[in-house]
């Protein structure tokens, strides 16, 4: 099976778990959020909507087939349709606006 294939199957197993309010433990990779979550520690995600997130919050989403945990630094409303902007604390740019749809949840 394909690394890529075995990802996605990871990821939709992940958010099934987290629809049925299980709450999930990630080891983390990378330093993009020190000092609040270093390479190897371990956060816990729990399901959340767009009325539980608060700027500031660290949530985790799907980007390019993997998961992240940044910052929360804007909520956009275009429409009725929120986008989402979230940035590494050490990183210089935030991330791409990514559609609500993304959001897996938040750390707690």
């Amino acid at each position: 099976m394909k690394q890529q294939e075995l990802n996605k199957q990871l990821l939709d197993f992940a958010e099934e778990l987290l629809e049925d309010n299980h709450q999930l433990s990630f080891s983390m990779r990378g330093n993009s959020m020190y000092p609040a979550l270093k390479s190897g520690d371990v956060g816990i995600v729990e399901k959340c909507s767009i009325t539980d997130i608060q700027i500031g919050d660290i949530i985790v989403f799907k980007q390019n087939g993997e998961l992240v945990a940044h910052r929360l630094v804007k909520i956009i409303v275009n429409d009725g349709t929120h986008l989402l902007v979230a940035k590494g604390d050490k990183n210089m740019h935030p991330d791409k606006p990514f559609a609500i749809e993304a959001l897996i949840g938040k750390v707690c």
